[in-house]
């Protein structure tokens, strides 16, 4: 619910959101460990996701999301998603929200793409 929209977002409703975590860094060199070739094994992604599924599934986010994330947009939804993610310590590069299978907005860091490009270039 979005109480100062001026659409029909403004009274009380639901979506199906999906939720797409994006990682960057440093692929891990094929050395024998379990992590070789990964920048992060998708379990960590899952560990770190389980908690935050827990509080947002089939929940009311005007009154779960924290006032410095309200309206409960889905740019303040994937900002929330992508500060609590950061807790756990994840290599994000973004979180992209969908509320609809054409809609999504996505926060994460600024010239991630860049960051990474010149981490290989030093390779």
């Amino acid at each position: 619910m979005l109480p100062n929209h001026d659409g029909k977002c403004a009274r009380l409703h639901g979506h199906s959101y999906r939720v797409d975590v994006l990682l960057a860094g440093p692929v891990r060199e094929a050395d024998g460990s379990p992590g070789e070739g990964m920048v992060l094994d998708f379990a960590n992604v899952s560990d770190a996701w389980k908690p935050l599924h827990a509080q947002l599934d089939h929940a009311y986010l005007n009154h779960v999301l924290p006032d410095e994330f309200q309206p409960t947009t889905a740019e303040n939804i994937a900002a929330f998603i992508y500060e609590r993610l950061r807790w756990a310590h994840l290599p994000l590069a973004s979180v992209r929200v969908w509320e609809t299978a054409t809609s999504f907005a996505e926060v994460g860091r600024v010239g991630w793409a860049r960051e990474l490009d010149a981490e290989r270039a030093c390779e």
